[in-house]
């Protein structure tokens, strides 16, 4: 019967049977674990989508625009034609002069004016009309310099942007209501509509601010 005699281990100088003890066995099969260096933590602002914002930031301005339009009743005259439509009727839209897409002039306030479902829509906006409205409510050149910046100038909107339009927009229609003479029911459905801007924009700065 062969007697196997106790050595050394290799690693330890621990008195086992094989070359290696047990420990020293178990720790060679355990692979070392790499130390990753931590990323830094970049904690992204929470912003509502800016489709959302944008859509917002539209209805609210041109609310404004068709507000500021109207007389104290609230019936406005439609810039390119003749025909008078009440503020807050299907009748009444915001009509710009250059195309929404130049960002430039978007919400510029002479390049929005209210203008009539029939100009604005059928019509296909009848810019040569609207030109020529723009001279004589602006001042001589207004038109040609309206798309003379809409043409040059690049802006990009951004949520901030368009957060800071609701902003404006909404204080300029509490502004106008205080001066108009508009029925009470008219009013009260305006004002739930400009409240729940005011919700949406709140919210949007709470997210700001946490």
């Amino acid at each position: 019967m062969i007697k196997h005699r106790k050595r050394k281990c290799k690693s330890c100088d621990k008195m086992c049977y094989t070359p290696l003890c047990t420990t020293c066995k178990n720790k060679l099969k355990k692979k070392p674990v790499k130390k990753t260096a931590k990323k830094p933590s970049t904690t992204k602002v929470k912003y509502p989508k800016t489709s959302i914002l944008k859509k917002h930031a539209y209805d609210v301005f041109s609310l404004f625009v068709r507000l500021r339009d109207s007389n104290a009743e609230g019936n406005g005259k439609c810039i390119t034609c003749d025909r008078i439509c009440f503020f807050y009727d299907d009748c009444a839209q915001n009509g710009h002069f250059r195309p929404r897409a130049k960002m430039s002039t978007t919400f510029h306030e002479q390049n929005n004016n209210l203008q009539c479902s029939g100009c604005n829509g059928p019509g296909g906006g009848m810019y040569y009309e609207y030109g020529k409205a723009l001279d004589i409510k602006y001042g001589k050149g207004s038109a040609e310099e309206l798309d003379r910046k809409s043409k040059q100038e690049i802006l990009k909107y951004g949520p901030l942007e368009y957060m800071e339009v609701i902003e404006k927009s909404l204080q300029n229609c509490d502004a106008l209501l205080k001066k108009k003479k508009i029925y009470e029911d008219v009013k009260e459905k305006l004002n739930i509509r400009l409240n729940f801007y005011r919700r949406f924009l709140n919210k949007a700065i709470e997210k700001l601010e946490n």
